[in-house]
């Protein structure tokens, strides 16, 4: 890592930096900033509370100043990693990790590193990378120089809403509606996206073990008959 950035892993208590990471959060992802009490109970908790995941949030601060962030988890059950947020705050999306390497660019490579030792500690072989849903197609285009891969399912996002007790997030009544499914490969050379075990895995990590549906559920059903 450069001697001028720095991650701190805001998890399991590792709260020095938490006001940083929410403030980043509620600025490049203003839409969402009713959610980010969410990042505040998984820093106080351990990474692995909740018994399907190894959670992470990345917090990047270059040159003391908190530049970008990622947020993920581990499924050991999968053997992948799900990505939740990715923010790099536009002074900083220009900057150059050792000279070549865009912060966003270097906190996917962090983020699969990471998976590659939840793994290693949880007795599993290196994952394939990570999935992650993309609501904005332009940033299919962007994240492609990284390495990014679209999946060939038929893939639904279900819609959250809030609950009163704010501890959890529910699926709204039978909300749903088209999204991108895309992969994040730990080594883009050679890989390929259409493996149907890979498929599959990265279609039950999302919808039943992400959001809870039921494998038998008509999204979850649609996706993986979608699978060639």
């Amino acid at each position: 890592m450069p001697s001028d950035l720095t991650l701190y892993d805001i998890t399991g208590g590792n709260t020095a930096h938490l006001a940083d990471l929410t403030s980043l959060f509620t600025q490049l992802f203003p839409q969402y900033a009713h959610r980010a009490y969410r990042l505040e109970i998984k820093a106080k908790r351990a990474a692995d509370f909740n018994p399907r995941f190894i959670e992470h949030q990345f917090l990047a601060v270059y040159q003391e100043q908190p530049a970008g962030f990622v947020t993920f988890k581990y499924a050991p059950q999968r053997n992948l990693g799900l990505g939740i947020y990715l923010g790099v705050l536009p002074a900083f999306r220009s900057l150059r990790i050792d000279g070549s390497t865009r912060l966003s660019h270097y906190l996917i490579r962090a983020s699969n590193e990471q998976l590659a030792n939840d793994a290693q500690h949880c007795g599993n072989t290196p994952p394939e990378g990570y999935v992650v849903e993309v609501e904005e197609p332009k940033l299919v285009e962007r994240y492609g120089s990284y390495g990014f891969f679209l999946l060939p399912v038929a893939y639904q996002e279900p819609l959250l809403e809030e609950t009163a007790s704010k501890e959890a997030i529910t699926l709204a009544e039978g909300t749903f509606r088209p999204a991108a499914l895309g992969f994040f490969p730990a080594r883009p050379e050679g890989f390929d996206p259409a493996q149907p075990d890979l498929l599959r895995r990265a279609v039950l990590l999302c919808l039943v073990d992400h959001y809870g549906l039921a494998k038998d559920h008509w999204a979850v059903r649609q996706a993986l008959n979608s699978i060639i």
